[in-house]
């Protein structure tokens, strides 16, 4: 059974991946349209790409594989640019999470964003 990513917004239509209600650990990234699969998986290779070239790839398709123990979520808006906007890719191994945690004195966007392997990194090899 399918269940909707959290989220606490209703259904966007740039990713049709949210309702009122939703559960708070997300949904399984295997539950997803093939859709929002693709863009998850957009998602993984924006941030794995910026890793050695020569592992980049291993490790997508590492983070692939594990798709089906995988979830997402997101809160607020699909648009990165708008504050409050929230995404979170945990997996196995994956873990992606970006905030755009809002406007500070000077009027900028202050974002936090965090890429994870749980089993190759802070020496866990």
């Amino acid at each position: 059974m399918s269940r909707p990513v959290a989220s606490t917004a209703a259904a966007s239509p740039a990713t049709g991946m949210a309702a009122p209600g939703c559960v708070p650990e997300g949904s399984l990234v295997t539950d997803l349209t093939e859709e929002q699969r693709e863009r998850v998986t957009d998602v993984v290779r924006a941030w794995v790409d910026d890793t050695d070239e020569r592992v980049a790839q291993v490790l997508v398709d590492q983070y692939l594989v594990e798709f089906d123990r995988a979830r997402v979520a997101r809160a607020g808006s699909t648009d990165p640019n708008t504050p409050g906007s929230y995404l979170r890719i945990d997996g196995p191994r994956l873990w992606i999470e970006f905030s755009n945690v809002g406007r500070f004195g000077n009027g900028d966007n202050h974002r936090h964003s965090v890429y994870r392997d749980k089993q190759a990194d802070y020496l866990n090899r």
